[in-house]
């Protein structure tokens, strides 16, 4: 069974190694809270452009993902705010906050997508289902949250959104994952997510 999805290609020869200890990622993380809103989504933006282009083993790209998870949201709520109650036609100020909201879900689906890929060529994984189950929500979530920017903006969804969403779905058919409950520890709240 395969699986064509839309990924960033792979920059192999790429000097800059993107961070993967939690204790740094934090710190970037804590960092953002002291720019605006737009400075703080771009910076997040160029961090998840250079991670997705590099070659990770599938749990470190799936942890690295999750501890960017709640401030990807949170910075994207943020955006939305501007444009998703600008006049329509849209300002130049509105369209740069949308495109950059857009793009931090894409890039942000990039990886969880690039993760599903390395978990379906893995051989031998004892926690096969739980981190499918995972990753296919997280690609599903970034690929809604994709689509609602467009929607809110009155813009066309990238040609691959609708595609991509209805592959991962068969693939998680083809898994017979589409009953399995994901209980799931989010990172950030504590809470437990059925």
């Amino acid at each position: 069974m395969t699986l064509s999805i839309n990924l960033a290609p792979l920059d192999l020869a790429s000097l800059p190694t993107a961070e993967t200890n939690p204790k740094k990622i934090s710190a970037f993380i804590n960092s953002l809270a002291h720019a605006d809103t737009f400075q703080s989504a771009s910076r997040l933006l160029d961090v998840l452009k250079t991670f997705n282009r590099q070659k990770f083993n599938s749990s470190v790209r799936i942890e690295t993902l999750e501890h960017y998870r709640k401030i990807t949201a949170e910075l994207a709520h943020d955006l939305e705010e501007v444009y998703a109650t600008a006049p329509v036609p849209l300002s130049d100020e509105a369209k740069n906050y949308a495109a950059l909201a857009e793009a931090l879900w894409l890039e942000t689906g990039y990886g969880y997508k690039r993760a599903l890929v390395d978990l379906k060529h893995k051989l031998f994984n004892l926690q096969s289902d739980k981190q499918h189950s995972l990753v296919i929500l997280r690609i599903i979530e970034a690929l809604k949250n994709e689509a609602l920017v467009n929607y809110l903006t009155y813009t066309p969804p990238s040609d691959s959104l609708w595609s991509d969403l209805h592959k991962v779905y068969y693939h998680a058919l083809q898994l017979s994952l589409e009953n399995v409950e994901l209980h799931e520890q989010s990172a950030s709240s504590g809470k437990t997510i059925t």
